[in-house]
């Protein structure tokens, strides 16, 4: 009897340890923080593009628009090759590294041309894996080399040419561009400039090929044109078939915040929840932070649009070169500046990168956690950041800095590793980013770093402030 007790004691112990490294590996019994760190991983940021490139015998004055995607073991990292100045004028090519990940480390290869055309400056990368038929995908646009946003939208005709490339040996070779300006006649109202992303595109669950951008829509009503007799407004373009066809989705439309003030949707991601499909907007008013709208009919149609306040965007110059100097508080705001010391921006906000993956905690709100990434700061374009959510883009953390200085475009990718301390796939992820000292288009620089290293650094005491 006493021996089968024994035997009872013991087995309901071995129960106890099976269950509390059940728990310890999936997360159960943590707190409401859900994940815990396994193994927090970071790598050093690394210059991938840079200032005075040559490239082939080209000389590249500035290299900006990171995009990347993963794909095989493989980075893809792509970046437009503006020849003459870092504005958005003059000639600029499509450029590519690739690099191949072992475990912690990727060996790039060299900087490649793979999109080129005399006369035009070639724009907005925008990649896309299509795992059903093992392809990459590669959207961007056209446009005159000497003619700037402003003067297209002047022009009564449409200057804008959308183009698309395809490789299907993991970038070695790509097809010869395919003309998809026809999709662009079919934004209503009328589109008279296009711009995709920039950034990664999507593919959905059902295989369809999701490309969000903006375009400048034709308007009558004065009263609401942002410059030309235009204004701009988020959307996407779709594809069920591999990209072979395209399709006008839905559009952000026309919106006035609670002061009036009119909401002009731009640049914008896009990522897959449990049942939706999340756009993610830059808006171009300073005051006016990121824009979201959901759809339930994969990007056919988006709902009303809403702000997520916790997703402030860059707005303003600063003339205090002390308070650049000793810039710790990302969402500070410009209010706590004396007066003299910031100016507006005509333009405000700045592109940001979205990216989905499946939460490893399935009590979450949601099975579909997202990481978000932009500079996070109400006045400069600096402090690179990434924050994450769990609840389907509702609401999100306190930002993880990775780059205190001058920064401003980014893209995210996802992919995972084999982490041998707890036995499973882990999450991880990757940032292609503008940044440098001084000046933000200084270099584009790649790092990587697990999902339990940023919920590390988002969780580390700082002076951040959510007021």
């Amino acid at each position: 009897m006493k021996t089968k007790l024994v035997l009872i004691i013991l087995g309901c112990g071995l129960l106890v340890l099976v269950v509390l490294s059940v728990g310890l590996i999936f997360g159960l019994g943590n707190d409401d923080e859900g994940y815990k760190p396994a193994t927090p991983v970071e790598t050093e940021a690394e210059v991938l593009f840079y200032q005075d490139m040559n490239i082939d015998d080209t000389l590249y004055n500035t290299s900006r628009i990171p995009a990347l995607v993963y794909h095989h073991d493989m980075f893809f990292a792509f970046a437009e090759g503006r020849k003459e100045t870092h504005y958005d004028i003059g000639e600029m090519d499509i450029l590519l590294r690739r690099g191949r990940r072992n475990d912690w480390k990727v060996e790039w290869g060299p900087v490649e041309i793979i999109a080129s055309r005399s006369g035009y400056r070639l724009m907005d990368p925008v990649p896309i894996v299509d795992t059903e038929i093992d392809m990459i995908i590669l959207v961007y646009n056209a446009h005159p080399s000497n003619m700037s946003y402003f003067e297209e939208l002047a022009d009564e005709e449409h200057t804008t040419e959308l183009q698309a490339i395809k490789s299907f040996d993991l970038g070695l070779t790509w097809t010869e561009p395919q003309d998809l300006n026809y999709a662009l006649e079919l934004i209503k109202p009328r589109a008279s400039l296009y711009g995709q992303a920039p950034g990664h595109g999507i593919q959905m669950k059902s295989g369809r090929l999701i490309v969000p951008g903006r375009f400048w829509a034709n308007v009558i009503d004065s009263q609401i044109e942002f410059t030309n007799g235009s204004y701009p407004q988020s959307n996407v373009l779709y594809s069920d078939d591999h990209g072979n066809t395209w399709h006008s989705g839905g559009s952000l439309g026309y919106r006035e915040d609670p002061n009036g003030i009119a909401i002009f949707s731009d640049e914008a991601t896009a990522v897959e929840l449990d049942n939706e499909l999340c756009i993610n907007a830059r808006t171009l008013h300073p005051d006016q932070p990121r824009l979201l709208a959901f759809s339930n009919d994969k990007g056919t149609s988006f709902g009303t649009p809403t702000f997520a306040w916790s997703l402030q965007e860059p707005g303003y110059y600063t003339h205090d070169e002390d308070y650049v100097s000793n810039y710790t508080n990302p969402l500070q705001g410009p209010f706590l500046l004396e007066d003299n010391t910031t100016t507006a921006t005509s333009v405000g906000g700045c592109q940001a990168s979205t990216i989905g993956f499946t939460a490893p905690e399935p009590r979450s709100p949601s099975n579909t956690w997202v990481v978000f990434s932009n500079p996070a700061s109400f006045i400069t374009r600096r402090n690179m950041a990434v924050k994450i959510s769990k609840d389907g883009c509702q609401t999100w953390s306190n930002p993880w800095v990775i780059h205190a200085n001058a920064s401003a475009y980014s893209d995210l990718a996802y992919f995972e590793t084999w982490d041998s301390d707890v036995g499973v796939n882990s999450p991880n992820i990757a940032i292609l980013f503008e940044g440098g000292g001084d000046h933000s288009y200084e270099s584009i620089q790649f790092k990587m770093f697990s999902l339990e290293r940023m919920l590390q650094g988002i969780a580390e005491p700082s002076s951040f402030s959510s007021g």
